[in-house]
């Protein structure tokens, strides 16, 4: 506090500082700059490169959901410390944190996805993929839910499901504004996985899509999550929650 109060009062001292300067100040050289830029990027090319997919975590919902306004601000973190249920997630109970929102969002891959909107995103009718990682070194069996919407027109079309080598072919639901929930069987690799989502349609069924809504959706996702099968309890926990939240239970 003396030291700027000093630079603030004492005229004089602060002169000599700017004199100081003026007579010893060498800028850097458009060659010595270079050479600068150069070296911070070799550190950088020699680190490991991080990865650009989510990595997945069993039993972590990631919502395909626009992040709610305020929400990741120090009010929005503020209300989920406080009230665990100010966003809560669709395959879950809890409380969600905005990390849950953004890894969601990471999780759309190549494809005809759409903006995100507050109940999840749109994927157009050229289908796309989520892409992630498994992290551990060992393969995997999960179960992976995914709470989904459809464009009603095509309630009666099956959504194919491709992962690795498994094709799951499921049929849908016949409501855009209400979720329901695709159960698929994922065997995962250590390293990049991947999960293509798509369906069988005619021009047709293209063109008709255009008409309903200008985007051509397909199927929307809200959210999803991957419970390990050998997990009897927090399977039991994933059913448990769908339950109650059609009131069923």
């Amino acid at each position: 506090m003396d030291t700027i109060k000093g630079l603030i009062e004492d005229r004089a001292h602060l002169n000599s500082l700017n004199l100081r300067i003026r007579q010893g100040f060498v800028p850097k050289s458009w060659t010595h700059a270079a050479h600068e830029y150069l070296d911070v990027l070799s550190e950088l090319s020699s680190q490991p490169s991080k990865t650009p997919y989510v990595k997945i975590t069993s039993g972590r919902e990631y919502l395909l959901r626009g992040v709610p306004k305020g929400f990741g601000s120090y009010l929005g973190d503020e209300l989920f410390w406080n009230i665990r249920s100010a966003y809560t997630g669709t395959l879950t109970q809890a409380g969600v944190a905005v990390g849950q929102f953004f890894d969601g969002q990471e999780l759309r891959g190549r494809g005809a996805w759409k903006e995100p909107e507050a109940w999840g995103t749109w994927l157009g009718v050229d289908g796309g993929i989520l892409e992630f990682v498994w992290p551990e070194k060992q393969h995997a069996s999960f179960l992976c839910a995914i709470a989904y919407r459809i464009l009603p027109i095509f309630s009666s079309k099956q959504v194919i499901y491709t992962i690795g080598s498994k094709v799951h072919k499921l049929a849908a639901s016949a409501s855009s504004e209400a979720e329901s929930v695709h159960f698929l069987r994922c065997e995962l690799v250590p390293g990049y996985n991947s999960i293509q989502i798509g369906m069988e349609l005619t021009p047709e069924d293209r063109a008709n899509a255009a008409k309903v809504d200008i985007r051509a959706p397909m199927l929307g996702i809200s959210s999803m999550m991957f419970v390990d099968r050998k997990n009897l309890e927090a399977r039991l926990d994933l059913y448990e929650t769908l339950l109650q939240k059609r009131g069923i239970l």
